[in-house]
């Protein structure tokens, strides 16, 4: 079980939550220091098995930290501007 503070605002529980994992805190590093780059990119650089990252940038995504779009044949990722003053204070 994992309690918050009562009055928590969500993008600090959702902060909070990502960087409570080390492979999820990397990638958020990696993106903010590096700006946008594709999953196999980011793996490799890295030192991850691709699978794992991809696993991580989805659920970074489904909590809006992350965004991505299509460039030609690749999904390219980001740090979502909205979360880069917290992120960027915390990491």
């Amino acid at each position: 079980m994992v309690y918050y503070p009562v009055g928590a605002e969500r993008d600090d529980l959702i902060i909070v939550a990502t960087l409570n994992n080390d492979k999820a805190r990397s990638i958020v590093e990696y993106l903010l220091n590096e700006g946008n780059a594709h999953a196999r990119k980011i793996a490799k650089d890295l030192d991850m098995n691709v699978e794992t990252v991809r696993y991580h940038l989805r659920k970074l995504e489904n909590m809006n930290v992350v965004l991505c779009k299509e460039e030609g044949n690749r999904i390219v990722y980001s740090i979502n501007p909205e979360f880069i003053p917290s992120l960027s204070s915390l990491v």
